[in-house]
């Protein structure tokens, strides 16, 4: 049988061999015979037909092997290239996951409009700051609160757009101004931030501040259109005797604010610095503030009573409630300290809604109790807030449903303010109100937004002009002549008329000829808690009684 060879050559046959452990010599004779590597490999598979076998397998097992050598050399190799491929791409990844942290980390600090670091990147500033002034005696620094004059009515007129225009080029000139003398922060809004670190020259900081309001008030060009505005600025020097007091830089940064309020009651584009006075009134606000959350809860709420009467017959025909607030420590504190905390803090509604359950359930307990006060109407004040809830109407049913008075003895003030929201909302709310024949009243006309000629738009009942221009001097031509035009319009767009503020016959008898029919003050009577309210005006011949 024809044997085909497996073997190229004598030496790899003499090797193959060998390691079969057939003997060297005897393997050489063969050859020596004449064996050629075919005819050898054909007598071995004849004579050793195990050893030929094994001998077969082994070469390809070794020929398998190096084909597994080569496949997997060939796999590492495109293993390697893969890894190599995956870590750069890796590698890339990485590099942008840091460029896209690192934005998300300025972004988290920064404002998108401006540009400048924001109220969290400030706080981090202002309490290390703090740290350091506690530290190192020589150590100052100073936040300066700034505040655009009027921003909400030149975002209202001009567009956000414009109103982000203005903002951004304000920004620019305060860090123009300040140069590398400190930072500047945009909180909110139209509220901005300079903190000044390590700087001991409070005439520099009054110089900078003094440079900021100037260049603010340089105009503005938007849509071929020069602009002006102003700002107001509170001062906070970190280096003060009551800077100690501080745990957080939150409480200077109150500080600040206050003071830049300050600047704005005293006429705005004005700078005020923080003081012991300030801060004492500030404290006392906190405290106040923190109270009020309570009053509501221990009823230390009460409400006074203050009679309107009819000037030509001085008889009482209505009168109005006035919330005051008996603390426990302060003693009787009137509304013009609380209202404005009560909206700050979102108590004006839960207050609100108090008053005019106690002002409805006080009258209609007064119509069962005394025949004089049968007729008569009472006035409730209702804030902004109250105005804009959905569900005031539903509240107003509620109450009147509880107390059992009729909707028509009362009489809902307003302030003017309130009119240059959307006419259609207010007019659809006032007709609702309306429908349930309640009246209408607009407050302290003359103090506001509004003007004569917003009158016609609304469905109004009584217009009460405000003290300021009762207070002022009635002999003078000008006064008549204003408070005149107020009532005849009142009155041609069908509105009677209350005069607030009245202390003195004189100023009685004058809005009497001027053809004002309604007053209210202290000439008539003082506000009285309910009591003496009744002791006074129910229970005496002091009060006669009109139909109005």
């Amino acid at each position: 049988m024809y044997v085909m060879p497996l073997f190229t050559s004598r030496e790899q046959a003499m090797k193959a061999m060998m390691d079969l452990h057939l003997n060297a010599s005897w393997v050489t004779t063969l050859f020596g015979l004449g064996f050629t590597v075919v005819g050898l490999c054909s007598l071995v598979s004849k004579l050793l037909p195990e050893t030929y076998n094994n001998l077969r397998d082994l070469q390809v097992s070794e020929a398998q092997i190096r084909q597994f050598n080569f496949q997997l050399g060939t796999a590492i190799k495109e293993r390697t290239l893969e890894l190599e491929t995956t870590n750069n791409k890796l590698a890339t990844e990485i590099e942008q996951r840091k460029v896209i942290e690192q934005k998300l980390q300025h972004d988290a600090l920064h404002d998108n409009l401006t540009k400048l670091p924001n109220r969290s990147f400030l706080m981090t500033e202002i309490n290390e700051s703090l740290q350091k002034s506690k530290t190192d005696q020589d150590y100052q620094f100073v936040v300066l609160f700034i505040d655009i004059d009027r921003f909400k009515v030149i975002n209202d007129s001009l567009g956000h757009h414009a109103g982000d225009t203005i903002l951004v080029e304000i920004s620019q000139r305060i860090c123009q101004t300040i140069d590398n003398l400190g930072r500047v922060f945009r909180l909110t809004g139209d509220e901005f931030v300079v903190l000044l670190k390590n700087i001991n020259s409070s005439q520099k900081v009054l110089q900078i501040t003094n440079k900021i309001i100037e260049q603010i008030q340089l105009p503005i060009y938007i849509n071929n259109l020069d602009f002006f505005t102003t700002v107001s600025i509170g001062i906070v020097f970190g280096r003060q005797p009551y800077c100690y007091d501080y745990e957080e830089g939150i409480e200077i940064l109150r500080d600040a604010d206050n003071a830049m309020y300050k600047a704005k009651e005293k006429g705005r584009n004005r700078y005020c610095v923080f003081d012991q006075t300030m801060h004492k009134e500030a404290l006392k606000t906190l405290l106040i503030q923190t109270d009020l959350k309570k009053a509501l809860i221990k009823e230390e709420l009460i409400l006074y009573y203050q009679p309107i009467i009819s000037l030509s017959t001085q008889e009482l025909i209505g009168f109005e409630a006035l919330v005051r607030w008996n603390h426990p420590q302060e003693g009787l504190i009137p509304p013009i300290e609380f209202i404005s905390l009560a909206e700050e803090t979102g108590l004006i509604i839960d207050l609100g809604n108090w008053v005019f359950f106690e002002a409805c359930r006080q009258a209609q307990v007064w119509k069962k109790q005394y025949e004089k006060a049968a007729s008569l109407k009472i006035s409730i004040n209702l804030s902004g807030h109250q105005i804009n809830e959905v569900n005031l109407v539903e509240n107003i049913d509620r109450i009147c449903n509880l107390t059992q008075l009729d909707p028509k003895f009362i009489r809902m003030e307003i302030t003017e303010n309130i009119l240059i929201k959307n006419h259609q909302i207010i007019n659809d709310l006032f007709q609702q109100i309306k429908e349930r024949k309640i009246q209408i009243c607009i407050d302290d006309f003359g103090t506001g937004y509004s003007s004569l000629s917003y009158l016609h738009n609304f469905e109004l009942d009584i217009l009460k002009i405000d003290k300021s221009f009762i207070q002022r001097n009635l002999n003078e031509l000008k006064t008549i002549k204003i408070l005149k035009t107020i009532i005849d319009v009142a009155y041609n767009f069908g509105m009677d008329v209350v005069a607030e503020g009245i202390e003195t016959e004189q100023q009685s008898k004058i809005l009497q000829d001027l053809g004002c029919k309604l007053g209210q003050g202290y000439f008539f009577g003082h506000p009285l808690n309910a009591k003496i309210f009744e002791k006074t005006w129910f229970e005496t011949e002091q009060a006669s009684l009109i139909n109005y």
